[in-house]
Parts: C-alpha cells; sequence; structure tokens
C-alpha cells in the first residue's frame, strides 16, 4: 500500500463522520497472559480503525480491559505501555510509531478463519512505510496524549487526532535522506516485526518469510541499522522489556521470563545479569 491509498482511505472516513472515539492506554503494566503482546519502546504509538473489529487488551486502573478498535475508533499508547492483540474477526488498520529515529506508519489486516481454533491469532499481514516525525506531528501527539487526563472536551479530542491523522497521511518522510531507501525501510519492517513479537518464540528464518528476503540479509540489515546481530537485538528488547515489567510487583520473576520470550526462567536470569551486572530480583529490590 503506498501513501496515497492511505490518504484516501483515512481521509474518506474523516469526511464520512470523522474519528468516533479516543481512547488511550497510559498504564505499564501488562495486560496478563494470551494473544500476541506488544511493548511501545520509549515512544508514543497511535492506532486508527479503518474497517472491521480488532480486539485489543490493555491495562486500565491496573486490571485488563478488552476494547474493539472500529473503524474511526483511535487508541493513543503512551511509552513503555504494553496492548495485546487478542483472537477476533477481520479488521483494517493503520498505526503510526512516533520513534525519532525510525518513524513508520504500520497497516495492519487480519482476515478471520472461523475453522481455525487458537488461542493466539493468527499474524496479520502488515505493511510498513517511512513516517513522520517532524515538531509539527510530535507536538499534535504529545498534545493528544496530554488529553487523556479527561480534562478535555471529546470535540477537542477528536478533532486533535483528525489533525493528527491528516498531517500524517498528507505529508511525506524525507526522501533526500541517505536512511530513507529500501534498506532502510525494509530494515524499519523487520525491526517492528521483532518488537511486536518478541513474546513469542521468533526467528531470523521468521523475519526473513516475512520480508520475503533471504535470512543472511536480515542479518546485513541489522548489522547495518542496529549496529548488532539479529539475535542480540531480540536479546535486548526481551531484556528491555522484563525491566519494565519488574516494576508490577504482581509478576513473579518466572512470570515475567515468559511474557518477555525467554524459554526458560534460569536463561533469563543469566542473561538479565550478564547485561544489567545484577539479578531481576536485586534489581526489582532496587526499584
Amino acid at each position: 500500500m503506498e501513501i496515497s491509498d492511505a490518504r484516501a482511505l483515512i481521509e474518506s472516513l474523516l469526511e464520512s463522520g470523522g474519528i468516533r472515539s479516543v481512547q488511550w492506554a497510559i498504564e505499564t503494566r501488562h495486560p496478563g497472559a494470551g494473544g500476541v503482546a506488544s511493548l511501545t519502546g520509549d515512544y508514543p504509538r497511535v492506532v486508527l480503525g479503518l474497517s472491521g473489529r480488532r480486539p485489543l487488551r490493555i491495562t486500565r486502573e491496573g486490571q485488563p480491559f478488552r476494547l474493539l478498535l472500529k473503524a474511526g475508533d483511535c487508541l493513543v499508547l503512551a511509552p513503555h505501555t504494553w496492548v495485546i492483540l487478542e483472537p477476533g474477526s477481520s479488521y483494517f488498520s493503520v498505526g503510526v510509531a512516533l520513534e525519532a529515529r525510525n518513524p513508520r506508519l504500520v497497516f495492519a489486516r487480519h482476515v478471520h478463519r472461523a475453522r481455525v481454533l487458537s488461542n493466539n491469532p493468527t499474524p496479520a499481514e502488515v505493511r510498513i512505510l517511512p513516517g513522520l516525525c517532524d515538531n509539527i506531528t510530535m507536538a499534535l501527539a504529545a498534545a493528544l496524549l496530554n488529553a487523556g487526563d479527561g480534562r478535555s472536551t471529546e470535540l477537542y479530542v477528536r478533532r486533535l487526532a483528525e489533525a493528527l491523522w491528516l498531517r500524517l497521511v498528507r505529508e511525506r518522510a524525507p526522501s533526500d535522506s541517505p536512511e530513507a531507501g529500501k534498506a532502510f525501510v525494509t530494515y524499519s519492517a523487520a525491526e517492528h516485526y521483532v518488537r511486536d513479537g518478541f513474546a513469542r518464540a521468533i526467528s531470523r528464518e521468521d523475519v526473513a518469510r516475512f520480508l520475503r528476503i533471504h535470512p543472511s540479509h536480515v542479518t546485513r540489515l541489522f548489522l547495518q541499522f542496529a549496529g548488532e546481530t539479529f539475535g542480540g537485538f531480540l536479546l535486548r528488547v526481551r531484556l528491555e522489556s522484563a525491566r519494565s515489567l519488574l516494576r508490577d510487583p504482581r509478576l513473579t520473576v518466572s512470570e515475567i521470563a515468559y511474557l518477555s520470550g525467554f524459554a526458560s526462567p534460569n536463561y533469563f536470569v543469566r542473561a538479565y545479569r550478564e547485561r544489567y551486572r545484577k539479578t531481576p530480583g536485586r534489581d526489582r529490590a532496587g526499584m
């Protein structure tokens, strides 16, 4: 999908009634097991439903909260927050990851197959495009995130969300940047795949199949743009996830290990000590 197609879809939605509702995910606690979990990182994300119903789970007042993202519904995720995609019906949505180094638009389309019985949803078809992360876009995103305190009117919030999405689809990412070429776009898709799927067993070969490239090309992309191997990047993302989960007193170290994608608690503790120079338990005690 090209940016012109995105513009047409989103502008059509806005002209036919605008954004219907805005929801916020601002709590950093994990909403529980099941589904496919992803972590925002140290940047905000915004998701807009274009069609169908996308079942999600976030945390509200310390408890799991389920919502259906329908056409015209917007979800704003603060940095370091979790969202879980649950099994459900077909949907089409667009998201933006406002990461200063690697802003990206993420189109996700899923076709539900009723005969497939599983606790986890089948992967959505994903298309990733370079995004926009200039001062105006970030100011709109910050205002939208701050509006989650409940003091802003509903109309103001909806118009603010519409302004953000119109900005995102009407402006292109700079094309003269040395990182705006095909290789960086491919790496962006690979990085997104890892950050959205690190909680489950994934491999370099999985990323290669997703991108329809050779596994050795995945290795070259991570070395070029992340400065580390694919395995090193995946481990770092999992450890960063685990460290954020240690702030949740409801979770044991073993639960944190599995929620962050580690096959065993023992391996998790060893890897954690090697990176942070202390065990997860000692690190938690000092938080």
